[in-house]
């Protein structure tokens, strides 16, 4: 079974800091291939949020901490059972990630 999980996702930032990250197929395994064209069109700036959406292939060790928010995503979206098997968010404590202070 893989200690690696991978996603290609858009990533909402709002200044230097990443708000979130979306992955619609995320996977076991390394990563593979490329972000596909509807993620592609998702990209630009949104000025009535005053955010920008950038493109995000991401692969993580599902047995190491999260180093930043974008793992700690990936690592819910893959919220890998002792079967390893992929399945939607839940709810979950955020742990080892900084988060913005203020």
């Amino acid at each position: 079974m893989s200690s690696q999980a991978y996603g290609h996702g858009i990533a909402t930032i709002a200044g230097t800091s990443v708000l979130d990250v979306w992955y619609p197929a995320p996977a076991l395994g390394p990563l593979q291939g490329s972000p596909d064209q509807s993620l592609q069109s998702l990209v630009g700036k949104d000025e009535m949020r005053g955010v920008t959406r950038e493109l995000v292939s991401l692969e993580i060790d599902l047995t190491a901490p999260p180093r930043a928010p974008s793992d700690q995503t990936q690592k819910q979206f893959c919220d890998c059972d002792a079967g390893r098997k992929v399945r939607a968010p839940t709810s979950k404590m955020v742990d080892n990630v900084d988060q913005p202070k203020g």
